[in-house]
């Protein structure tokens, strides 16, 4: 099984994506392809940062 993604490495892989995006070279059927990866990997880091802002809050003695 594949061990997840840091979220800095996803942040790095969408620099990625974004690269290619922007490159006249990509065509169509691939730029759905990286947006959809992409937007997998901006999904991912959401929910990451979203579970250590929980975490945080529950260290600090907030309400979640």
């Amino acid at each position: 099984m594949a061990k997840a993604k840091s979220i800095e490495d996803n942040i790095s892989d969408i620099e990625e994506i974004i690269k290619k995006l922007e490159s006249k070279d990509t065509g169509l059927e691939d730029m759905f392809k990286l947006y959809e990866e992409g937007m997998k990997r901006v999904n991912d880091t959401y929910k990451k940062i979203e579970k250590i802002e929980k975490n945080m809050q529950i260290i600090a003695g907030e309400e979640v």
